[in-house]
């Protein structure tokens, strides 16, 4: 009846980062300033549950009781110094430059973080063909940052109550229409002008969809369409002076749109994932800046799509272990986007990705390659702040995984 499974995860990251920022030009002279951050995060995340099968005179049950716990401390330090002139004239690059040590005028800070989450849900299967979910989630937010300065500390203490419920039905020859409704939650740092906390983060979507999978066939097909409305967002306070950054939470965004997705087993061995989804709106409902209502939101497109083609490995004879090599590659569309004031359209791209993998008894390596030809292309824009952010550019990742 019971059973119980538990995952953690422990994680390190640390980062050095150095640029340069012209600060001012004459004459064709730009003097300039050196910052360097150090960065570094250690993350631990522990999931507990319990599951239990049961019945109830005509319903069946599967019950899912749990707690998970994060715990994360995170630090950076901004450093600023000078930094040699750079004449735009001659272009006299490769000139020394002295890493700072002087703390930046912003912030540097510790942050510790800890989350508890208590969850329930149950599924209900009833009238041979409905299919219930219906569950809750309570999360305690609790943050502490010190700023490495000034060695004041600034404590954050938040909570919500989540749900969700969903409802299938099998309508017979692979037909399984369905709605569902969730709520998240995100704790929120900072605070206002009066030094009051923010509140948490908050949305909740609706989606009514269709999967279709033919018995005896190696073929799913799923649709759905969503409402999906972020609250609490932070905004700029309307108050602030021109040497302020004040924030409220006022701020509202909301989408709607369409997702497709067909799965085919087209030949023995081959697997096709094709995917698409479009967003006719995705914007800003809410917002102190009156220039940015109703426009689309920064850098998500209206269009994206992926096609995925996949060699399965080798099925295992009777009594013997998966051996065998597979491999994958597929396509990325990411269309055109908009920066924070819609003033800049940035053009879609279409990005190519590659597996490689080694299936040997209980192992799998495997080698992930993302944007294989190394493509260069925007990802965001920020007009106001006059930059815009590029992608990383090739991508390998290497896994090996066990399973017994």
């Amino acid at each position: 009846t019971w059973s119980v499974t538990q995952s953690a995860r422990h994680s390190d990251i640390s980062a050095d980062f150095k640029y340069l920022s012209i600060d001012s030009v004459t004459d064709g002279i730009a003097k300039r300033t050196a910052y360097y951050s150090q960065t570094d995060l250690s993350s631990n995340v522990i999931d507990t549950h319990f599951q239990a099968k049961w019945s109830s005179g005509a319903v069946d049950h599967t019950t899912l009781l749990g707690f998970d716990y994060q715990n994360n401390e995170y630090g950076y330090i901004w450093r600023s110094g000078l930094a040699p002139s750079l004449n735009l004239n001659s272009l006299n690059y490769g000139q020394g430059v002295t890493t700072p040590t002087a703390l930046a005028s912003w912030t540097s800070a510790d942050i510790k973080i800890k989350q508890t989450g208590f969850y329930v849900q149950d599924q209900l299967k009833f009238g041979q063909r409905w299919t219930a979910i219906a569950g809750g989630r309570y999360d305690q937010f609790d943050q502490d940052t010190r700023n490495i300065k000034t060695n004041a500390h600034t404590r954050i203490d938040q909570s919500a109550f989540t749900g969700r419920l969903g409802l299938v039905y099998d309508a017979g020859d692979g037909l399984f229409p369905y709605i569902s409704y969730d709520e998240s939650f995100e704790g929120q740092a900072g605070t206002n002008r009066h030094g009051k906390a923010f509140d948490p983060t908050t949305g909740r979507q609706y989606e009514l969809g269709v999967q279709y999978a033919p018995e005896n066939s190696n073929i799913r097909y799923s649709a759905a369409i969503f409402d999906l409305r972020q609250q609490n967002v932070l905004t700029s306070d309307p108050l602030n002076t021109s040497n302020e950054s004040f924030q409220v939470q006022t701020g509202e965004v909301t989408a709607q749109g369409l997702e497709l997705e067909a799965n085919i087993a087209a030949l023995k061995g081959l697997n096709i994932t094709a995917a698409y989804t479009y967003m006719p709106k995705h914007k800003v409902t809410r917002n102190n800046d009156a220039a940015l209502l109703g426009k689309t939101t920064a850098n998500v497109p209206r269009h994206s799509a992926s096609l995925w083609f996949d060699t399965a490995a080798p099925e295992a004879m009777k009594g013997e272990r998966i051996k065998g090599w597979g491999f994958g590659a597929g396509l990325r569309y990411i269309g055109s986007r908009y920066d924070y004031y819609n003033t800049v359209k940035l053009g879609g791209v279409v990005l190519t990705d590659a597996l490689i993998r080694y299936d040997a008894g209980g192992w799998r390596y495997a080698l992930n390659v993302h944007n294989l030809f190394d493509k260069e292309y925007v990802i965001g824009s920020w007009t106001g702040d006059n930059y815009e952010t590029v992608s990383p550019g090739r991508t390998f990742r290497l896994t090996a995984t066990r399973r017994w």
